[in-house]
């Protein structure tokens, strides 16, 4: 017996209670991040013999991303997004419920090791599926809102964490992150369809499958590039900023939001490479300028480039779906994705570091990656043609139980 994991209705209608779902979903693993860097001042009182552990146990989470981010894929093509996402949601919320328990440090920082896997199999199921809930002309538009995820994810942490904080510190907190997690577990579980099967996938084949996705363009293609950006944002943020004064570091993150939904729409009537390309050129354009106005200007060309920047995150992800029309493919570029983005946040803010003694140069350098970005955008795309018509017919043959 066979059965389609399709999970467009009849008509090829998008399922928007399905999309929000899977958003909602996304917001929570934003807070598997956010829960810690949010909280890093309180997290030194728990544990004040931690020193910079602290600091690691936020970046670990990045790190099992590059470490695993294909290998992610890889798990999800070959169990099906729906059992793969279920279970690092459960898995995920039952590590928060130990997390408020307090535990001696070291175990709470191997809890964040494990987090770090149930958050990276999130990301990668959860986008899967929204764009195989989507229909076609309007699986450009949920991609651009799966890509708001992050920002919103810890602008909504941001706003909670004071509260919660005050009621009852990181255990209550911790303890209705998890809650949330096996909550939408329950909730979408019966709501997904059942997920077929690929192909085995084992540490032991490791480098067989980043060959198997890297080697694939239209698998490679949406993350080349993408490190530029999550290398570039995460920075500006955390370095520019702050140098523009105001209300420029809580601003700016959330007008980035605006340019990935424009993505979205854009990405309806032009190629996601294309708006990619143009996102990362008036970005790097809005930096030069913003060099070049008097400082009390700063802040306006400041949200014009975080705008554009933030075309390229919605452009990325629509671009997954415009070049594979298989699950599992898509989960594998989705997967690699994840691997670059992660690259980009962890190696991103150390290498600002060196430049952000003036706003020229963290300015300069965030306009040398936003050409670097352009560039690799245009070269991985090259050669690659539309999907071809059959497209379709082999997501149904994977869509099997």
């Amino acid at each position: 017996m066979t059965m389609r994991t399709d999970i467009q209705p009849a008509g090829g209608h998008t399922r928007w209670g399905l999309v929000l779902a899977l958003f909602l979903t996304g917001l929570l693993a934003a807070g598997q991040f956010a829960k810690v860097a949010l909280t890093i001042d309180t997290a030194h009182e728990v544990w004040p013999g931690a020193g910079r552990g602290v600091a690691m146990a936020i970046s670990v989470v990045g790190i099992v991303g590059i470490l695993f981010g294909v290998m992610a894929g890889g798990l999800v093509a070959r169990i099906g997004a729906r059992r793969a996402l279920v279970g690092a949601m459960a898995f995920g919320g039952a590590v928060s419920l130990l997390q408020a328990l307090l535990p001696p440090f070291a175990l709470f920082l191997l809890s964040r090791v494990l987090e770090g896997a149930s958050h990276l199999v999130i990301v990668v199921a959860a986008p899967t599926l929204m764009a195989a809930a989507a229909s076609e002309g309007m699986r450009p538009v949920v991609m651009g809102i799966w890509g708001t995820f992050f920002g919103v994810g810890f602008a909504l942490t941001a706003a909670i964490v004071p509260g919660l904080i005050g009621a009852g510190g990181l255990p209550l907190l911790f303890a209705l992150h998890g809650a949330g997690l096996l909550a939408m577990a329950a909730v979408l579980w019966p709501l997904l369809p059942r997920s077929g099967r690929g192909a085995p996938v084992s540490l032991t084949n490791y480098v067989a499958q980043h060959r198997l996705t890297y080697s694939d363009a239209r698998r490679r293609a949406p993350a080349i590039g993408f490190v530029c950006y999550t290398a570039s944002y995460i920075s500006l943020v955390t370095f520019l900023a702050p140098r523009i004064g105001g209300a420029a570091t809580a601003v700016l993150p959330l007008v980035s939001l605006v340019g990935t939904l424009a993505a979205g729409v854009m990405c309806r009537r032009a190629p996601p490479a294309r708006v990619a390309t143009i996102g990362y050129g008036a970005s790097a354009a809005a930096l030069l300028v913003l060099l070049a106005v008097p400082e009390e200007a700063r802040f306006a060309v400041a949200i014009v480039q975080f705008i554009c920047l933030g075309l390229v995150p919605g452009a990325s992800f629509a671009d997954i779906a415009a070049l594979n029309a298989a699950g599992p493919d898509r989960a594998r570029a989705t997967g690699a994705i994840a691997q670059f983005g992660n690259i980009g946040t962890t190696l991103g803010p150390p290498i600002f570091s060196l430049f952000a003694a003036s706003i020229g140069g963290i300015c300069g350098l965030a306009a040398a990656l936003s050409v670097i970005g352009m560039i690799a955008v245009r070269a991985a795309h090259r050669g690659i043609g539309p999907l071809p018509a059959a497209a379709p017919e082999a997501e149904a043959r994977h869509a099997q139980d």
